[in-house]
């Protein structure tokens, strides 16, 4: 079972009141589809649903203030459906194959002949099958020169400086050192 809790709708927001709910027990609620109205002192807001599923259970009224985080109804989820109605139908194949047994003439306890078809592994398919081993090397890095040259400006400019630039600007230069320390 998912549970739904009280939102914490502001940074100094302690609790909210349930405001109306949007859904009825026994709904079959979508992955952020809106459950439920809070009203706040600051904000009024739709609380989504966490997960999809059908809400089993509402555990506080509408018009009851209720703190952050504390649980304010319940869902079970799809996945919690089919785990139950499978140990269900699990537990009515046990108690049918007991009378299926006696009316076949088998001893009691031995598993009926499977009627349905059979259920084997598949092999892999032929795309899977044709791809190279997972020890292949990688294609080797190009071998192409580099051609970003070192910066020697401030971090993020474009002042990147090679022998011969640094001479074409002697002005700047001669700032720089007359610059006092």
């Amino acid at each position: 079972m998912a549970k739904v809790t009280m939102p914490q709708l502001g940074e100094s927001v302690a609790e909210g009141t349930i405001g109306k709910w949007l859904k009825k027990v026994g709904d079959h609620v979508a992955k952020y589809e809106p459950l439920l109205e809070v009203i706040t002192d600051k904000v009024n807001a739709e609380v989504p649903s966490p997960v999809e599923g059908i809400l089993t259970a509402i555990l506080v009224e509408e018009g009851a203030t209720v703190p952050n985080n504390a649980e304010i109804a319940l869902i079970e989820t799809a996945a919690e459906t089919a785990a139950g109605s499978a140990g269900a139908a699990e537990g009515a194949a046990a108690a049918g194959a007991a009378p299926a047994a006696a009316s076949t003439g088998a001893p009691a306890g031995s598993v009926p002949a499977a009627t349905g078809p059979l259920v084997t592994s598949t092999p892999a398919p032929p795309a899977l099958a044709a791809s190279p081993p997972a020890s292949a090397a990688p294609p080797p890095p190009s071998a192409s020169p580099s051609t970003s040259a070192p910066a020697y400006g401030p971090a993020g400019s474009d002042e990147r400086s090679e022998g011969p630039e640094r001479d074409e600007r002697p002005e700047r230069a001669a700032a720089v050192a007359d610059m006092p320390l």
